[in-house]
């Protein structure tokens, strides 16, 4: 398949933000919409008697307008850079066969800040949290009809909180999780929900002053009921 498209950001739409904790961001109160640009081309195959659907895609997104700071008008912006991103896809997801379901995927962005108007913004400098490769992937094992077992684990690597030099960044992580459900009759069953369970430290949100560390281990045991 073939695909191509634009989108819009309102400028408006920071207006909720609190900007650095002291004030209502306004910088951006009477901007046009950015446009974003993007074309895609991909495959898609059902395998194993279409039991597995696989996918790939390679995609270009180009924003022309971005929102850069006013070099005339402190703590104001205009519609004056331009971000890309090249990237690529892969997913699977189904069975393989009665024992085993999958379901994974892995997506490569290479993006830049191509042009702005902060001198502290090198050339080729990527865009603020995005990172180059994220990966994830989860295993199901049903041995019999009343007991499942499931394991996974994702991978995000390391991502920009601030573009300008010197710029701030944070270093990739991986965190896996696990489960296992047994049921118990047609409408009742127990599932055990592990997530982090190496408890993993790593950051989950990103600011150019503070960043926001994800959730450590956590177990949930559930009882549910159907009727």
């Amino acid at each position: 398949y073939l695909g191509w498209g634009n989108s819009f950001n309102p400028s408006a739409e920071g207006l909720s933000f609190i900007n650095s904790g002291r004030n209502l961001t306004i910088g951006d109160s009477k901007l046009d919409p950015e446009i974003n640009k993007s074309v895609e081309a991909g495959l898609k195959w059902e395998l194993f008697n279409k039991a597995l659907n696989v996918d790939t895609a390679v995609f270009h997104i180009e924003k022309d307008n971005a929102r850069v700071p006013d070099p005339t008008t402190p703590g104001f912006n205009i519609l004056a850079g331009k971000q890309t991103v090249n990237g690529f896809s892969f997913n699977l997801t189904g069975r393989i066969n009665q024992y085993f379901a999958v379901n994974g995927g892995y997506t490569r962005l290479d993006s830049e800040q191509a042009k702005t108007t902060q001198v502290t913004v090198l050339p080729d400098t990527p865009l603020a949290n995005v990172p180059k490769n994220t990966l994830s992937a989860w295993l199901s094992y049903s041995p019999t009809t009343t007991l499942q077992f499931g394991v996974g684990g994702r991978y995000v690597g390391e991502r920009l909180a601030a573009i300008t030099q010197p710029v701030k960044q944070v270093p990739g992580y991986s965190a896996f999780d696990a489960m296992v459900k047994y049921k118990a009759s047609s409408n009742f069953s127990v599932k055990l929900n592990l997530t982090n369970f190496t408890n993993e430290y790593y950051f989950d949100q990103l600011h150019p002053f503070h960043v926001v560390p994800g959730p450590g281990f956590g177990a949930v045991l559930a009882l549910n009921l159907d009727y």
